[in-house]
C-alpha cells in the first residue's frame, strides 16, 4: 500500500513516499503541494522509502504534462530533489529527470537526504 506525508517549511516542502507510485498517487501529491500559497517558489524534497516501487515508464509523460501546466507561467528558481536510496528506483528516477529536462525547474536525484538538503540549501 502506498503512503505519503507532506511537511511544509518556510523555503521548501518535504514529501515522504512509501510503496508503489502510480499516476493517481503522484497527481494527488502534486495537487496537495500546489495548495501552498507560494508553491511556485518553494523547493521540494521528495524522499522515497526503501520499499518504493517506481512509477511506470509510460506514466512519465502524464506527470511531465501536469508539471508543465503548473509551471506554464515561466521559469522559476525552483529546485526539486528526489532522494531515492534503492538502486532500481534511483535508475528509474534518473530516466524521469532526463525526460523532464525541458521543465522550467531544476530536478536532481540523490542517494541521501543530507546531500539533497545541501543542494537545496535547506
Amino acid at each position: 500500500m502506498a503512503y505519503y506525508d507532506i511537511q511544509r517549511h518556510p523555503r521548501y516542502q518535504e514529501i515522504r513516499v512509501e510503496g508503489g507510485l502510480t499516476w493517481d498517487l503522484v497527481r494527488e501529491i502534486i495537487t496537495e503541494l500546489a495548495k501552498a500559497e507560494d508553491f511556485p517558489t518553494l523547493h521540494a524534497l521528495w524522499t522515497f522509502g526503501p520499499n518504493v516501487r517506481p512509477l511506470a515508464f509510460h506514466e512519465f509523460d502524464r506527470v511531465i504534462g501536469l508539471l508543465e501546466a503548473l509551471y506554464a507561467r515561466g521559469p522559476t528558481a525552483k529546485k526539486v530533489a528526489l532522494v531515492v536510496p534503492v538502486s532500481f528506483a534511483r535508475a528509474t528516477a534518473e530516466l524521469f529527470v532526463k525526460q523532464a529536462g525541458g521543465l522550467p525547474i531544476e530536478l536532481r536525484v540523490f542517494s541521501t537526504r543530507a546531500d539533497a538538503a545541501a543542494w537545496l540549501g535547506v
